[in-house]
């Protein structure tokens, strides 16, 4: 059995034999040394795990942390606003402001001021829980309602959730449903929402978004199955769900 003790530039190797009188012992020490440039002092966050390896670079540029971004009520009823709160914390500089970007169907992006003030649908101020509020008027039924948030620190760094690294395998938007009353069914309901699913049925894919059991997908893809089946009167689709699906809790629900 070896025994190793690293001191301030001392290592010390202690050796045991099977007996006092045991003639065959060996015992040689290799001490491999390498050298690796550090970044500096800066706080750093490593977007690649390196397990048995030096760390990467990373990356300095830190912006607010979100521990957890929701939304109430959970589905909508025509005309309801939904208040959608983000617990936001700060890395390294910081939180200076917060911003919510909502999207109804498949028009255009709505910027909205999130507030830590205890104002304007947020419930206590200065507790790190931003808040704003999507009004529900012109909010019809089956509509579908998506939104992310974005934080910036005092040091202009920005952060977003959902994080949507990647356009192709990332959920873009969080969101929920307007309820639809004329839809009556004690089954579970599955709403698919594409801007354009003709390529679909022409052969091709689509991304789009889908609500089932009061969870929003976003961003998966969705193609036609079968080949010679194809033109059969019925199609069945394929669903690529994106594999960085997150769920987070909604603060103060």
């Amino acid at each position: 059995r070896f025994f190793f003790f690293f001191l301030t530039n001392v290592l010390a190797l202690h050796g045991l034999n099977l007996a006092a009188n045991n003639p065959d012992f060996l015992m040689q020490a290799v001490l491999n040394e390498s050298h690796t440039a550090t970044n500096g002092p800066l706080h750093r966050y490593f977007t690649q795990p390196s397990p048995g390896a030096p760390n990467g670079f990373g990356t300095s540029d830190l912006g607010p942390i979100f521990l957890g971004v929701g939304h109430a009520p959970g589905s909508l009823a025509p005309g309801q606003s939904l208040v959608v709160t983000a617990r936001v914390a700060q890395a390294v500089s910081p939180v200076g402001s917060v911003t919510m970007k909502s999207r109804v169907m498949f028009n255009a992006e709505t910027a909205l001021a999130m507030n830590d003030a205890g104002a304007s649908g947020d419930a206590v101020a200065g507790d790190g829980v931003w808040s704003a509020t999507i009004p529900g008027g012109g909010l019809a039924a089956g509509q579908l309602v998506r939104y992310y948030v974005t934080a910036t620190d005092t040091a202009s760094r920005a952060s977003r959730w959902p994080f949507f690294p990647d356009a192709s395998d990332s959920e873009q938007y969080l969101g929920t449903v307007v309820t639809n009353a004329a839809i009556a069914t004690q089954l579970p309901l599955v709403q698919l929402f594409a801007a354009d699913f003709q390529p679909v049925l022409d052969g091709g894919s689509a991304r789009v978004a889908l609500y089932h059991l009061g969870e929003l997908y976003d961003n998966i893809l969705i193609s036609r199955h079968g080949q010679s089946s194809a033109g059969w009167p019925k199609n069945s689709f394929n669903l690529d769900f994106n594999s960085d699906h997150r769920f987070l809790y909604a603060p103060g629900q």
